[in-house]
């Protein structure tokens, strides 16, 4: 008599009972990760700029700002926060579109240097701030669920223009 074959010993990932609907959802799920493609990131800078007024030549910290990232190698969420600081000069940005750049941004595929890249050009090429700096610091769950399989680890990125 054949042995029933247990849940956890299943082999054929088609087998699972829930394996269609998952699938769906995550095709959806991606889609939701990857909505950034369809923002106009440098819109938002451009569209949130507000003359600095007195407020040229003041050092201007955000930070922290949320944000949740895939790897573009592993496919795999990083996450962490965003600091962002600058010498205004003929403009500052509105408040909230920071979060809103940080966000557009990070809902596409990176790798976390190329993000922070990224997050800095925008604001360079929109605000023509000075002594620019964008801070990304991150846990990845391709390092924490694979590979070396380390809890806790962060990585630091700075761009500075």
């Amino acid at each position: 008599m054949k042995k029933r074959e247990t849940r956890s010993e299943r082999r054929d990932f088609s087998a699972v009972p829930a394996t269609a609907e998952s699938l769906k959802l995550l095709s959806e799920s991606y889609a939701h990760f990857c909505r950034g493609y369809q923002i106009d990131a440098a819109r938002i800078v451009t569209d949130g700029r507000i003359a600095s007024g007195n407020a040229a030549g003041q050092q201007i910290t955000i930070a922290p700002i949320q944000f949740y990232s895939l790897c573009e190698h592993h496919l795999l969420p990083f996450f962490g926060t965003v600091e962002i600081s600058y010498t205004a000069g003929k403009f500052i940005l509105g408040l909230g579109k920071f979060p809103r750049l940080v966000e557009a941004l990070s809902a596409r595929l990176w790798m976390q240097e190329n993000l922070t890249a990224a997050i800095a050009d925008a604001l360079s090429a929109g605000l023509k701030a000075k002594n620019l700096t964008v801070t990304l610091t991150a846990r990845h769950l391709c390092l924490e669920m694979r590979g070396a399989q380390t809890t806790g680890a962060q990585m630091i990125t700075r761009e500075n223009r």
